[in-house]
């Protein structure tokens, strides 16, 4: 076998690195065989890690346009492969987006646990750093965000890798906020709802970011700044000092 490169570019003795999970790669290098001297013919390329290429491609699609409005067959022309070779890992477009939410919540998982376990460790530190660790996620991994909350599935559970991971990415802000309740730094509310109000906040926020909204208040700032400024309020409140009181006077007569 003589690796070279497509689209007209003399072959050359450089061998490219089979196996990358970059889709760069997949475009612009191929394996070719020459059958002989007088009659080169081309075979069908082979792609060292079609699952991830696919997986990466899709993403690539999903960042640039927004929205997952591709076909199997398009990222197999992309990839320079059958389509019929896409079947090989996935039965269907849903079952590659149900791959590329999994690893996306995987990935989720790791931002926030780390941001959790680095500097003060102190419930509300911690919550807001993984806020901000959330929106880092979501403006670094467009593709990843908008699949893991945007895509429809028919039925979740006939997905179940992409279901356990979603769970524990969520288990671990409802124990961080568990934990809080311990610490008398949250309210003795229902715990879900804690979970409701903060997931809300820090997930709006990231989806409004990556769409371009608050650009002003982010021009100047890093973005943890931009987040951990933002999130104080979920703890302060947005009412004045008497607004609160009259708040929790009204909850008294309910």
């Amino acid at each position: 076998m003589i690796p070279g490169t497509i689209f007209a570019i003399p072959l050359r003795l450089v061998s490219p690195a089979h196996g990358t999970s970059h889709v760069l790669l997949a475009m612009f290098f191929g394996e070719y065989s020459l059958a002989s001297k007088a009659s080169p013919k081309k075979k069908p390329y082979h792609h060292g890690n079609l699952k991830q290429a696919l997986i990466e491609a899709a993403n690539e699609v999903i960042a640039a346009r927004g929205q997952s409005d591709f076909t199997l067959r398009e990222l197999a022309k992309t990839l320079g492969v059958t389509h019929a070779a896409t079947y090989h890992h996935f039965k269907d477009k849903d079952d590659l987006l149900a791959t590329v939410a999994e690893q996306g919540y995987r990935a989720l998982g790791e931002y926030l646990l780390e941001a959790s376990q680095t500097g003060e460790q102190n419930p509300v530190m911690q919550m807001r750093r993984m806020g901000a660790a959330y929106v880092r996620f979501a403006c670094e991994n467009q593709a990843y965000f908008r699949v893991m909350f945007g895509q429809k599935f028919a039925n979740i559970n006939h997905y179940p890798a992409m279901k356990e991971a979603g769970e524990q990415t969520k288990a671990l802000m409802e124990n961080m906020v568990m934990s809080g309740q311990q610490a008398g730094i949250y309210s003795r509310s229902d715990a879900r709802e804690l979970i409701a109000i903060s997931w809300s906040a820090v997930h709006g926020l990231a989806l409004l970011t990556i769409n371009g909204y608050f650009e002003e208040l982010l021009e100047g700032k890093e973005l943890e700044d931009y987040v951990m400024s933002i999130t104080r309020h979920l703890f302060v409140g947005t009412g004045s000092e008497h607004a609160q009181v009259a708040v929790r006077e009204s909850f008294k007569k309910t």
